[in-house]
C-alpha cells in the first residue's frame, strides 16, 4: 500500500424493530486515494547571461602525497512498489467489521443475561 491519504466510508443499516436483539447490515465500503493536488507553478525569473569563468590548471599529485581514499557509494535505493494504489481487498476489511460486531455483539449478550439473572433475584 502506497503512503498518502485515504478515505474509508462504511454505510450501516439498521435491521429489524429497532429491538434489544436487531441486527446491522454494513454496506458501501469504500476505500479511496486522494491524489495530492500539484502546487501552482512559480514563473522563473530571467537571469542574465553568465560570465565563464576562467578555470583552474589540473593539479599534478607530488610523489610525496598519500594514495586517495575511494569514498563510499551511495546505499541502493529502496525499490518502489508496483501498484503504489493499491488497497487491502473489501472483504478483508468487512470480515474484521464482522469481527468486531460479533465481539460487541457477544459483550452485550453477557451484560443483558446478567442484568435479567439480577433482576430475577430481587423480586
Amino acid at each position: 500500500v502506497g503512503s498518502g491519504t485515504y478515505t474509508l466510508t462504511i454505510g450501516v443499516t439498521d435491521v429489524g424493530d429497532g429491538a434489544f436483539d436487531s441486527g446491522v447490515i454494513i454496506d458501501n465500503v469504500n476505500v479511496v486515494r486522494l491524489e495530492p493536488t500539484d502546487p501552482p507553478s512559480v514563473p522563473k525569473p530571467t537571469d542574465p547571461p553568465s560570465v565563464p569563468k576562467p578555470t583552474d590548471p589540473p593539479s599534478v599529485p607530488k610523489p610525496t602525497d598519500p594514495p586517495s581514499v575511494p569514498k563510499p557509494t551511495d546505499p541502493p535505493s529502496v525499490p518502489q512498489p508496483t501498484d503504489p494504489t493499491s488497497v487491502p481487498e473489501p472483504t478483508s476489511v468487512l470480515g474484521l467489521l464482522a469481527i468486531g460486531v460479533l465481539g460487541v455483539r457477544s459483550q452485550l449478550n453477557k451484560h443483558k443475561q446478567k442484568c435479567e439473572g439480577t433482576s430475577k433475584t430481587q423480586s
